[in-house]
C-alpha cells in the first residue's frame, strides 16, 4: 500500500498571503482544499470545531489553509509539510481592518499591529508542536513573494517535494502572483480573482 503524501498546511495571521501561496499551489498542480480565490472553507470547519479525524481525512494529502493555529492547531501527531506566510506587522493590520470595513484610528492600528507581533511566536509554536515531519517549516513573507514571485515558487517546490508538482510547476506558480503593492485592498483583489478564474 502507497503510504499517503504529507499534508501541505499553509498557515499564517489573516492577511498575510496564505489565500497566494494556495492560489499557486493549486496553479502548480497540488490538490488543494477549499474554494478558490481565498481557500478557507475547511479552515472555518476547523475553528468551528470539525471532529479531528473528519479534517485529517478531507485534508490528507492535500494543500489546506490554516488561519490564527494559536487558537485551533492543526490536529497533533501527523507528519506535515508546513508553510509559514508572514507580512510587515503595520501593513497586515491595516489590512486586517480594512477587510472589516472598519475606519481605524491610529491606536486601532498600534494595536492591531502588536496583536500580530504576539499571536506569530504563539502560532508556529502552535504548528511545530502539531507537525511529527522533524522538517522545519518554509518561512515565506508577502513582500518577498511579490518581489520574486518566480524564487518563491522554487522554494515552495524544493520544501514540498518536486515530485508531488507537474511539470513546469514553479512558472506556472509565479504567474498566479497578481501584482499588488502592500496597501491592496481585499475587496478588488478578490472580485479580479474570481473574474480571472470564470473568464
Amino acid at each position: 500500500m502507497t503510504k499517503a503524501a504529507p499534508t501541505v498546511i499553509v498557515a499564517g495571521l489573516g492577511r498575510c498571503g496564505t489565500s497566494m501561496v494556495m492560489q499557486m499551489l493549486a496553479a502548480g498542480g497540488i490538490a488543494t482544499v477549499g474554494t478558490f480565490p481565498d481557500f478557507e472553507d475547511m479552515d472555518a470547519d476547523r475553528q468551528r470545531g470539525l471532529n479531528p479525524d473528519a479534517w485529517l481525512t478531507r485534508c490528507a494529502g492535500h494543500a489546506v489553509k490554516v488561519l490564527d493555529p494559536q487558537r485551533v492547531a492543526p490536529p497533533a501527531g501527523q507528519s506535515y509539510r508546513m508553510v509559514w506566510l508572514t507580512r510587515d506587522p503595520e501593513q497586515q493590520g491595516r489590512s486586517q481592518i480594512k477587510l472589516i470595513d472598519a475606519n481605524p484610528s491610529r491606536a486601532m492600528r498600534k494595536a492591531m499591529a502588536q496583536s500580530i507581533r504576539r499571536d506569530e511566536p504563539r502560532a508556529r509554536r502552535a504548528l511545530a508542536a502539531a507537525d511529527l515531519s522533524g522538517r522545519p517549516m518554509l518561512r515565506l513573507t508577502f513582500e518577498g513573494i511579490l518581489g520574486d514571485p518566480f524564487a518563491a515558487a522554487t522554494a515552495i517546490v524544493d520544501h514540498i517535494g518536486a515530485e508531488r508538482f507537474e511539470e513546469g510547476a514553479a512558472w506556472r506558480m509565479a504567474t498566479a502572483v497578481m501584482p499588488r503593492g502592500p496597501h491592496c485592498l481585499p475587496f478588488m483583489l478578490e472580485t479580479h480573482l474570481l473574474q480571472g478564474a470564470a473568464a
